[in-house]
């Protein structure tokens, strides 16, 4: 098996079992591949370590990275169709002590979007987000450890609330999903359009809603603030592993916690049930 058609069955295997990450992890003298799945780490296979490499180098390639920078992180992504399969990937590699280890975040697009009675929230938490939604303004939060769900969260809301009714818009990274009628904007901090200078920009746009991939920095939490006291619904994500952490998250950052309890909504703190 040639190191091409490898790493092509390998993320579509992710694929088929829905694997939100796949894992190429250099060791000594091997590469060890792992999957996430309903965020559990599982061992898929360990193969020779030139084999690995080739395999990390072919993924690099067709994700636009530089395949000859192995000294500091990267990041890429990569559209294509695997045995008739659609996915999109996002992809980054970090360098380690036996060489470059390589996460790779799956999004099948044939999957398509839930909507937010398909999430399985029990009825009282769904009756809640409803409830948070038809507000005019405010900040809602979700939060939860990465791969359990925040980003399809949050997408469920847009679905909702996409009633033609409000002008929406999105700041995202990358943008995971087209939504007809949504204006969504992508970071591109090559460019320095990172969340603080395109939220900054959106709210010129006179936005009913506005949602934020995530709250990464204290301009980015400050801003989302001011504009959820100022007449906007604001949504966005949070690395936070309990609903209480994530509001001392967002005074840590820097948020007024005088401001910050008058505009929140509520936060939705999520984990994957394992089924």
């Amino acid at each position: 098996m040639d190191n091409e058609h490898a790493a092509r069955t390998l993320i579509r295997h992710a694929a088929d079992v829905r694997a939100s990450d796949l894992f190429f992890m250099t060791n000594e003298k091997s590469l060890q591949v792992s999957i996430r799945r309903l965020g559990s780490l599982e061992k898929v296979a360990v193969v020779p370590l030139e084999m690995g490499r080739h395999m990390i180098g072919f993924v690099k390639a067709m994700a636009g990275m530089d395949i000859a920078e192995h000294r500091r992180p990267l990041d890429g992504r990569w559209i294509d169709t695997f045995d008739g399969k659609q996915l999109d990937l996002r992809i980054n590699t970090v360098p380690t002590l036996f060489g470059e280890d390589m996460t790779l975040r799956i999004w099948d697009r044939e999957v398509g979007l839930f909507d937010l009675d398909e999430l399985g929230m029990a009825r009282h938490d769904y009756g809640r987000l409803i409830n948070m939604l038809s507000r005019p303004s405010g900040l809602i939060l979700v939060t939860g450890p990465t791969g359990t769900g925040k980003t399809t969260t949050l997408y469920a809301c847009l679905q909702h609330l996409n009633d033609g009714q409000r002008k929406i818009n999105t700041l995202e990274d990358p943008v995971e999903y087209a939504l007809s009628g949504v204006r969504q904007s992508q970071v591109n901090p090559v460019l320095g359009l990172d969340f603080p200078e395109l939220l900054r920009n959106v709210l010129r746009q006179a936005p009913h809603v506005i949602m934020i991939g995530e709250i990464r920095d204290q301009d980015t939490a400050a801003t989302a603030v001011r504009a959820a006291n100022s007449g906007h619904l604001v949504l966005a994500t949070l690395h936070a592993p309990v609903a209480a952490s994530a509001v001392q998250s967002m005074i840590v950052l820097g948020s007024n916690p005088f401001f910050l309890s008058s505009c929140l909504l509520g936060i939705v703190a999520q984990r994957l049930v394992r089924t």
